[in-house]
């Protein structure tokens, strides 16, 4: 069963002016992300689609 919920955060600077986006640990939990994960992100009319493409730990590519 898919589980849905809602999360609220914001987008940051660093200081080499990349954009930086805090996940809530609970949502990390929740799609099994790790901090360090490299992401694909995709933007629909409406929407972002976000996909795991790999993991810093495992060096290999998964989706979650």
């Amino acid at each position: 069963m898919l589980e849905t919920a809602s999360y609220i955060t914001s987008c940051t600077e660093d200081e080499e002016g990349n954009l930086v986006l805090e996940f809530p640990d609970g949502l990390l939990e929740m799609v099994g992300w790790q901090e360090g994960d490299t992401l694909d992100i995709q933007t629909l009319a409406d929407s972002i689609i976000l996909r795991r493409i790999s993991s810093e730990d495992s060096g290999i590519g998964g989706e979650s």
